[in-house]
Order: C-alpha cells, then structure tokens, then sequence
C-alpha cells in the first residue's frame, strides 16, 4: 500500500492557518479537519464556560482530530488537517498513526514575528466564539509565543515555512499548487 499523501496546516495562533487551510481544502476538493471547527461544535454543544473548561475540551479536541485523520488513512484518502499542535505532543501521536497508515506529509508552517501574532490575537478575540475566552489570555497567548511553544512538526515529508506577516505577499496560488503536486 502506497503511503497517503496528506496537509497538514501547522504554527502559532493567529498564524493564519485556518485562512490557508479552508483553501486549499476548498479548491483541491479535499476534507479538512479543523481544531477550532471541532472544538467550536464542543462549545455549540456542552456550552461555553471559564478558562479551565476551554482547556478541557481543548484536550479532547486532539484526540478526536487523530480519530478523524485515523479514519481518512485508513480510507486511503488525502485530507488537509489544520491545528496548532505541540510538537512534544503531536510527534508521537503521527509517528503512531502512520505506523498503522503509512502517510507522506507536506506540512504548511505559517508564523510572523510574535509582536505581529499577539497583534491579530488580541485583535481578533471579541469575534471568535465566546467558548476560547480569547480576551482573558492575552498574557497567556504571549508568553507562550515568547516560549516559542508552537513549531514545525517532524512527521517526515516536505515543510514550507510561509512568513505571514503581510497576507497580500503570501503566495497562496503557489502554495495550492505545491499542495496540488503532493496529492497527485
């Protein structure tokens, strides 16, 4: 069986994975599982509460994204998977995964300079879903972005790091070609 080529989408928050992620997902026809799309549905369905029960179905949230991976390897069909996974955590959860489905990952790391992170960050926290409490850990947000917490993955494969710093110079064509080639 020939590995599965699939996207991963990766990087701090406020990276614009999401943005990058939704398109190339729409535009290769491909399905995406999205960390705040699942986590949002949580929030939609057991309600939205303080900071420690965001972190709770935070939690939940990863093991159901490998669940929904498991089930697209083991379809032998390619996906676009967006997250910010930790790499203390994600690295072994991929490398077990493509044990059982072999996998050939191209991953996408979007980052900016933190000052430009925290920025959109706290820009952005009064339009997310209520459930991320987003206004209430600014502090948080930026010590772990000064901690350097989110960085690539090594799950094999191909990485892009695309500075997105200014979205108008990202070269979003080009980066759905590059994901294009992957999958085909």
């Amino acid at each position: 069986m020939s590995p599965t080529p699939i996207i991963l989408v990766t990087g701090p928050p406020a990276s614009g994975k999401t943005t990058l992620a939704e398109r190339i997902a729409r535009e290769l026809r491909l399905p995406l599982i999205a960390k705040d799309v699942i986590k949002e549905t949580l929030f939609d369905s057991f309600g939205t509460r303080d900071r420690e029960w965001s972190k709770w179905l935070g939690r939940a949230t990863y093991p159901l994204i490998f669940r929904f991976l498991e089930v697209q390897l083991a379809a032998g069909r390619s996906v676009v998977v967006d997250a910010t996974f930790g790499p203390e955590m994600a690295n072994g959860e991929f490398e077990r995964l493509k044990a059982r489905y072999p996998f050939r990952a191209l991953q996408i790391y979007c980052s900016a300079p933190n000052e430009v992170l925290y920025e959109r960050y706290a820009d952005r926290a009064a339009e997310r879903h209520p459930g991320h409490v987003d206004s209430q850990i600014l502090d948080e947000i930026k010590a772990q972005l000064e901690e350097n917490r989110w960085q690539p993955l090594d799950v094999g494969g191909e990485t892009i790091e695309v500075d997105t710093s200014n979205f108008s110079s990202v070269d979003f064509e080009g980066l759905v070609s590059a994901a294009s080639n992957h999958v085909s």
